[in-house]
């Protein structure tokens, strides 16, 4: 942090500009003079009904939760034939490009191992493509 600088590790529950004052969420407040907000995403697997029991059964994963890229690793080196869905998740998300990149991982795994053709990759997406701007390159799978 550049000095000078004070890096609260806390929730902002309220910001009052009129006084320059951050109420936080263990309790305490603080005042500024300039203020910078980091308001990050908030994983919150209970929004879709069955998710939170889903990440911890053997047959789904995700990427944002760090203890969990291992199973997803072990999922796409073990997985021979069958469906793999991958999904993207509309709104904002901490980085928009994970959700196809571990598809295309998985798919090249899947190809070097022999695999690929006994695989049926499914992309879900809350846009009509792959991308934003047009692209005559092929998926990657």
């Amino acid at each position: 942090m550049p000095q000078g600088v004070a890096w609260i590790k806390d929730a902002a529950t309220d910001i009052d500009p009129e006084i320059r004052s951050v109420a936080l969420s263990s309790g305490g407040s603080v005042t500024y003079d300039y203020l910078v907000v980091c308001p990050g995403i908030q994983l919150d697997w209970d929004k879709i009904p069955g998710m939170a029991e889903a990440m911890e059964s053997p047959a789904a994963s995700s990427n944002y939760r760090y203890d969990l890229a291992p199973k997803t690793w072990d999922m796409i080196r073990n997985l021979k034939s069958g469906t793999a869905v991958f999904t993207q998740p509309s709104g904002p998300i901490k980085c928009a490009g994970a959700p196809q990149k571990i598809a295309c991982l998985a798919a090249d795994s899947w190809r070097k191992q022999g695999v690929l053709r006994d695989i049926r990759v499914v992309m879900v997406l809350p846009t009509p493509g792959i991308a934003t701007r047009k692209s005559n390159r092929p998926p990657c799978w």
